[in-house]
Order: structure tokens, then C-alpha cells, then sequence
């Protein structure tokens, strides 16, 4: 049963996340494979050091990476010292097909006393009916973010084991890699410099981050620290089984003076197992590449996490449409954006607004709104007073898709008025159970009561 399940979440999540677009290339030459230099990299990713205050460097934002549409995944390595990706299959095809598709390979490359073996595949059947898409040119990093240069998608593979089969792609990287994790990027050219990440063991941000949640665990999976540099920001992740026998999964922010902020709850059956950052930045923050799972499974894939202005999204896609995540980018041509009649609306009613009306409300919010003075500071002074009158319901809606949810966030950075102080606002909102709207919120009245 395993293995089954094991087969339908890989194909799955492979063939779903991956366009139809694949380039018919010229089938490259098969040469010699560049063996990689195995190295203990596991002590320096896992050393457990508490950071010193020296060890605070001083804190840089990069500028955020250009691009569209991209390649995010996990670099994996056979025994034979070869990277390789998994590679999904076209659309209209499921795994129902695999037992018609593999009957194409025809010629054994590996085979061992364990279930283990690889058969090439042939480019005119690959391309035919795999998603090949991103696969040629990946830029491989190792898991201390050294750059190895672009590789070729030297070939194609049918693989089986005893988890279950697959197709992979054999990679060929340009220089000898070094180590023995890796992830690679594609269709990215900067990349943001300096990176660099250990796990700390920090007593201080664990307890203050079970404390943040405020969720009694029954048992707990993982709890685990990692500081980002140039950020100087400490991203945690927290799975654990509550005493109501529910399965959470946590992805907390620590910033140097040990404020948390939930960038990340999941409440599906499935929990982060293992981060690590990579050197993409959007809206001011690390993209990361996640390890998930079932706890106690054997099934697990690596997915990334993308920052959109307010929380982090779990895509479990590797194919990324950067331009979906922007912050204050998305203008859905709403009849009621900068609509002065809403506001009007909101400002009579504002202590008996029900929840259509907040959330009309929220609608008007739009970057094309911030060239109008009148409607600016007229809606920036009616936010303050519904967070002060009425924060859960604001809180709640806040979370609706259809909202631009990041500018509403920064326009709490800025209150025009004195009459709602963000210190008192605060407090009302650290009442509210912590989730990723409301430390969002929070962290705005932060910044805003600093500029006090």
C-alpha cells in the first residue's frame, strides 16, 4: 500500500506541477559523468550553535529576483554519483499509463540485488510523453548555496525500486560538484548573494515559539531553527500532535529581537520535515525549498515556499509563476476599487458593519488607488477604526483571495491620524490567536509604533 501511495503522490505532484511546453532538443552526447567529491556537509548544516550576539551581522536586503516563470526542485544523487530530478508526465497522461510508457525503455544503465534499476529512455518517446519543461540548464547549488554553474539534461530514465517507479532525468553539471545535498534552480540569473544558513539550537526562540502558538502538543515531530543570513532572520519549523489528537505544522519568522511571526500553518495531514533557503528573494524575503510529509511515512517530496507580501505559500509546485506572488500586484479590474461611495458607505455604518460590508470595504484597496489623495487618506483613516472596532472580523476577512491582502498590510505601516494609536492596537490584536493574517497585522503596527 505504500508503495502505491507512494507512487500516486510523486506522479502526482510531478505531472501537475509541470506545463506541456518541452522543447524538442537535439538528443545530447552521453559523455563521461563528472563524479562529485562526497564531503561531511552533514556537521555543517546540522551543528547545533546558539548565535551569539557578535555573530548578529549587520542585516541587507537584496534586491528582490527577476524572472517569470521558473524551476525550483531538489537535485537527488544515485549511488553511481549522477544527479538527477524526478520527471513528471504530459498532460492527459496519469499513472494509470506508466505500465504502457515504460514498455519504450530499452536499454538497462543500472541494476543491483535490490529492486534497484534504471533503463534509458528514448528522447523521441520522452518528449512525446514526458514534461521535460526547465530541465535543461539547471544552475546546481549545494546545501551551502556554492553555485556549480548550469547543467544539461543529459538523458532520460525509467527508474525502479522498490518504493515504486518513476521517470528521472540524468543531469550533467558543469563543474565538479562538491557535497552531498543539492537543490537547482532554472530560468534565473541573479541571485542573491552571500547566503547563508545553519541550524541554531536556541532554547530562547523555541520556548518563546510554543508559547506564540499557544497550542499544547501531545507529541511533537520536529522543532527546528535555522538563521538566514543576510537577513539575520531565524525561520523555525514546529510539527507536532495537539492534545486533540490534531496534526499541526508550523513555519515561524524570529527577528533579532525575538518577535515572532507565523509565515505559515498547515492543516492538511502532512507536516515540514526539512528548509533550506535559496538564493531567490521576492518581497524582501527568501524563497525556501521544503521537505513535507505524512510524519511516520515513507511518502515525502520537496516543494517550495514562496513569501507573497504576507505569509509564505506552500506552491508543491517546482514550476513557479513569480509575477502570481508580487506584492500589491494583483489588480483584478474591481467595479469598487477607490470606490469614494464605499468609503462613504463604511464611515456611517462603521459601528454596525456586518461582513459584507467589511469586506466591500476591504475591495476598494488597490495600487491603482495611491495616486488619488482623497480616497488614500480617507480609507487609510477608516482601516485604523475598524481594527480598533471590529479586529477579528477584519482579521478573517483579510484572509479572502480576492482582496489585496499585502497593500492592506502596508498600509497599516502608516497611519495618517494619531486618533488610533498602533501601541493600543496592538494589544488587541496579540489577544487573537496567532495565525499567519494576524502576525502579519501585527508586525505592521510594529513598524508603525516605531515611527512613534
Amino acid at each position: 500500500m505504500k508503495r502505491l501511495l507512494f507512487l500516486l503522490i510523486i506522479v502526482f505532484l510531478n505531472s501537475c506541477q509541470q506545463s506541456t511546453n518541452s522543447s524538442e532538443s537535439e538528443k545530447p552526447t552521453e559523455d563521461k559523468i563528472v563524479e562529485p567529491v562526497f564531503v561531511d556537509t552533514i556537521k555543517v548544516e546540522s551543528e547545533q550553535v546558539k548565535p551569539a550576539k557578535s555573530e548578529i551581522k549587520e542585516t541587507i536586503t537584496p534586491d528582490d529576483t527577476e524572472g517569470n516563470r521558473i524551476l525550483v526542485d531538489r537535485i537527488h544523487l544515485f549511488e553511481t554519483g549522477e544527479p538527477y530530478v524526478w520527471v513528471g508526465l504530459k498532460e492527459g497522461f496519469n499513472w494509470r499509463a506508466m505500465d504502457s510508457l515504460k514498455k519504450y525503455a530499452d536499454s538497462v544503465i543500472f541494476q543491483d540485488d535490490f529492486e534497484t534499476k534504471r533503463t534509458r529512455y528514448p528522447w523521441d518517446k520522452a518528449h512525446e510523453y514526458l514534461d521535460l519543461e526547465l530541465l535543461d540548464g539547471i544552475t546546481i547549488f549545494n546545501y551551502q548555496h556554492q553555485n556549480f554553474g548550469k547543467s544539461r539534461l543529459k538523458r532520460i530514465e525509467y527508474h525502479e525500486d522498490v518504493l515504486g517507479d518513476q521517470f528521472v532525468g540524468i543531469l550533467e553539471p558543469t563543474d565538479q560538484l562538491v557535497g552531498n545535498k543539492f537543490y537547482g534552480i532554472n530560468e534565473v540569473d541573479q541571485f542573491v548573494n552571500d547566503l547563508e544558513s545553519r541550524t541554531v539550537n536556541d532554547s530562547e526562540i523555541k520556548d518563546s515559539i510554543k508559547k506564540h502558538i499557544g497550542i499544547d502538543s501531545k507529541y511533537q515531530w520536529e522543532l527546528s531553527s535555522w538563521m538566514i543570513y543576510p537577513y539575520n532572520l531565524t525561520y523555525t519549523f514546529y510539527s507536532f500532535v495537539s492534545n486533540e489528537e490534531k496534526e499541526k505544522s508550523f513555519l515561524i519568522e524570529t527577528n533579532s529581537k525575538l518577535e515572532n511571526r507565523v509565515m505559515s500553518e498547515i492543516t492538511n495531514d502532512y507536516s515540514i520535515m526539512e528548509l533550506t533557503p535559496v538564493p531567490i528573494q521576492l518581497n524582501k524575503r527568501p524563497l525556501l525549498l521544503l521537505w513535507v510529509g505524512p510524519p511516520e511515512t515513507d511518502i515525502e517530496w520537496f516543494t517550495p515556499a514562496v513569501f507573497n507580501g504576507v505569509y509564505y505559500e506552500i506552491t508543491n509546485n517546482r514550476i513557479l509563476e513569480l509575477n502570481q506572488f508580487l506584492k500589491i500586484s494583483r489588480t483584478d479590474n474591481d467595479s469598487i476599487q477607490c470606490s469614494s461611495e464605499v468609503l462613504l458607505a463604511t464611515q456611517q455604518n462603521i459601528d454596525d458593519l456586518d461582513i459584507i460590508a467589511i469586506h466591500n470595504f476591504l475591495r476598494t484597496f488597490d495600487k491603482e488607488c495611491r495616486n488619488n489623495a482623497e480616497y488614500s487618506e480617507w480609507s487609510n483613516e477608516l482601516l485604523f477604526e475598524l481594527l480598533d472596532k471590529n479586529i477579528e472580523a477584519l482579521v478573517n476577512e483579510l484572509s479572502k483571495p480576492d482582496l489585496n491582502s499585502a497593500m492592506i498590510i502596508d498600509e497599516l505601516e502608516s497611519p495618517i491620524t494619531d486618533k488610533y494609536l498602533p501601541s493600543g492596537l496592538i494589544l488587541k490584536v496579540e489577544e487573537l490567536r496567532a495565525s499567519p493574517m494576524r502576525d502579519a497585522i501585527l508586525s505592521s503596527l510594529r513598524t508603525a509604533d516605531g515611527k512613534y
